[in-house]
């Protein structure tokens, strides 16, 4: 909930605890609203997922996206897409 709230802070009102972080920066009103808590708890636990099954599947030994690509950059000579 903390998480939550602190994004929703953050992306709201441009600021932490009361300080200003970005000059200039532009808060998106919809974080202050409740579709906006919707939006950030959304976005957390979809990363939670992908990150549980990322790991997931790494201990297991089940190849990733990421794995695929990094090892065929490897192979190419270089880790960046050309």
């Amino acid at each position: 909930m903390v998480l939550l709230a602190t994004v929703r802070e953050i992306l709201g009102k441009g600021t932490f605890l009361g300080y200003g972080l970005v000059p200039g920066f532009k808060p998106a009103l919809i974080m202050i609203l409740p579709p906006g808590a919707f939006l950030s708890l959304g976005l957390m636990l979809g990363f939670m997922n992908w990150r549980r099954m990322r790991r997931e599947a790494r201990q297991s030994g089940r190849r990733t996206i990421s794995d695929i690509r990094t090892r065929a950059g490897a192979e190419r000579g270089s880790l960046r897409p050309e």
